[in-house]
């Protein structure tokens, strides 16, 4: 114990804005409450909030309350502390964590934690940054923090999350082959004539519909449907012209990690209902070929997780936070796209695009292509008339506004926060530029590049008194 570690001698006081469910309104007019933070345990570590950034997920988890899926399995109250996006320094050390950690050392952090194969979400499910003082346990301190330079902003540290899942959305993160030893169901409408040459040797399968051929002589449990059928399922081959509603069975139906291959000789059914999280989370693979050899899908050249260089991608949802990433960062990417094509169903959004990446566009060389839900379709046909072969994007974001709070609830949510005495990066403001890339000062360059101290941060914004903490930081 030394004189420049109090919380490891007594509780300390922690100001700190709890979400208990409710309206967001009456989350608004909350006051924060100032509780007893007791010492860290011996694995644990207590880090104040340098930087918080309101994220249009805590919007949407106000507005939802105990429907949020994170909330599904609670039979309490929903009471929680938002916020995870942030940028943290180690206050205190518990003994066990003192070879690693020290005071005054800067933290980023991985919120999303997978915690006993369940998911766990720091500033969710579990108490985060919308406070002064943040707990870390030994499961967060073991795979989900690092420390970050002095030499970049508290702002640029908060926003390394988003950026994060950007550069993530474009790395090689799922299987490419079937399993060996995994669970496979086979799939069959009727009238489909596949192949597949070499069968991974499966320790299981299951057949519904037509056997393929492939799969003669060897051993497999047949079935009538889909219904009833015990999953999860390793590897799924769905063969022929499956209609939408069997598709979503089958993607309900894969295991973490799990690889679906469609072979179908029609058109596409339309749209297939399906959980984005689990393609997040599970690591799902998608994979599919309209030849008669089903191994030209797990071909490598068939395979492709970022943009082809010198094609065209199409971002849908541009005009939103995470949406304008993607468009900074296929322009930034060395051997990106010649042409990206930006949508957004909102006037605002289209005319702030243009503006904030229409020059970084011609600076490299880029043409970038902005265009409503109206244009859309005739300006695809113009600049890909061979069609769209990586898509990427946002996509249809109704129940996002039915839950979420968007620019105006994350406005409100950052007046709120400030009661704190915190600086949050927050409220979305889609005309302040944001930094895409992996390297966080091409990040902290965009947000020094703000006016009157609201720098941009890709749809958040950055607050006034934001300046003081990122002269305090060395910018």
């Amino acid at each position: 114990m030394t004189k420049t570690d109090p919380l490891l001698r007594s509780p300390a006081l922690n100001r700190h804005w709890p979400h208990r469910g409710g309206s967001f309104d009456a989350l608004l007019q909350a006051q924060p409450e100032e509780l007893p933070f007791a010492p860290p345990a011996p694995g644990e570590v207590i880090a104040r909030v340098e930087a918080v950034s309101i994220c249009s997920s805590d919007i949407k988890i106000i507005r939802m309350g105990r429907d949020h899926p994170l909330f599904a399995g609670a039979t309490g109250p929903v009471d929680t502390v938002l916020g995870h996006e942030v940028c943290l320094r180690v206050e205190a050390v518990g003994a066990g964590q003192a070879d690693r950690f020290r005071k005054g050392q800067r933290l980023a952090l991985q919120p999303a934690m997978l915690v006993e194969g369940r998911r766990s979400i720091i500033g969710m499910d579990l108490p985060g940054g919308f406070a002064q003082l943040l707990r870390l346990g030994p499961e967060a301190l073991a795979d989900y923090v690092m420390e970050a330079p002095e030499t970049v902003s508290a702002a640029t540290v908060a926003l390394l999350e988003p950026y994060g899942c950007v550069e993530r959305a474009w790395s090689a993160n799922v299987r490419r082959a079937l399993k060996p030893g995994g669970r496979a169901l086979v799939v069959s409408a009727p009238g489909a004539d596949f192949d597949l040459s070499a069968l991974p040797g499966w320790a299981t399968v299951t057949v519904v519909g037509p056997r393929p051929g492939f799969l003669r002589g060897l051993k497999a449990t047949e079935a009538a449907s889909l219904d009833g059928l015990a999953g999860p399922f390793d590897d799924i081959l769905a063969l022929g012209d499956l209609p939408a509603a069997d598709l979503a069975q089958l993607c309900a139906l894969l295991a973490v990690d799990g690889l679906l291959l469609q072979g179908r000789d029609g058109p596409s059914p339309g749209p297939v209902a399906i959980d984005p999280a689990r393609v997040h989370y599970d690591r799902l693979a998608f994979l599919g070929t309209r030849q008669r050899d089903l191994s030209t899908a797990l071909a490598p050249e068939a395979q492709r997780f970022d943009t082809r260089p010198g094609g065209v991608a199409l971002i849908h949802g541009a005009g939103g936070a995470m949406g304008r990433i993607h468009v900074h960062r296929l322009l930034q990417l060395a051997d990106g796209p010649r042409t990206i094509i930006a949508s957004s169903r909102k006037g605002p959004r289209l005319a702030a695009i243009e503006a904030d990446f229409g020059p970084i566009a011609r600076a490299n060389g880029r043409k970038l292509v902005v265009a409503d839900a109206e244009s859309l379709a005739a300006l695809v046909a113009e600049h890909a008339p061979g069609g769209a072969r990586r898509r990427g994007g946002r996509g249809p974001r109704s129940r996002r506004r039915r839950h979420g709070g968007g620019m105006a609830g994350a406005e409100r949510a950052a007046r709120a926060l400030r009661r704190l005495s915190l600086w949050p990066v927050a409220g979305p403001r889609s005309r302040r530029r944001r930094a895409v890339g992996q390297a966080a000062d091409r990040v902290d360059r965009l947000l020094l590049a703000g006016h009157g101290g609201r720098a941009g941060a890709g749809g958040r914004r950055v607050a006034g008194p934001f300046r003081q903490c990122r002269r305090g930081s060395g910018d």
